[in-house]
């Protein structure tokens, strides 16, 4: 059971509106940490731009200033910090073959 309630598209304003559809368009799939993180939509939209951060294992110069001036530099610290730990967990669950419930088949990828 959800510690907190899961905002319905519906219910949604329009800031996490927007970059919800722009994630379904994207990927199709919307879930799983999402759910919490759609509560900050700016946390959310970063979270789907992570693609440099986990290919290059590090961010360009360009790409630092735009994400600083955009979620400030606590936030950013957050992100990359939450990205090292949701990637970690990823590669484990890979690694081991370790399944996604059947009840909630979102695969697990880094």
């Amino acid at each position: 059971m959800p510690r907190i309630a899961i905002v319905e598209r519906a219910d949604m304003n329009a800031e996490q509106a927007r970059v919800y559809d722009a994630a379904k368009q994207a990927s199709g799939i919307v879930g799983g940490p999402y759910f919490a993180y759609i509560r900050l939509p700016k946390l959310f939209e970063a979270c789907q731009s992570l693609r440099e951060l986990l290919a290059e294992k590090g961010l360009a110069d360009a790409t630092y200033a735009a994400a600083e001036k955009t979620l400030g530099i606590e936030s950013l610290v957050a992100v990359v910090t939450a990205t090292g730990n949701f990637s970690m967990t990823c590669t484990t669950a890979n690694s081991f073959g370790v399944e996604p419930p059947a009840d909630n088949p979102t695969p697990l990828r880094a």
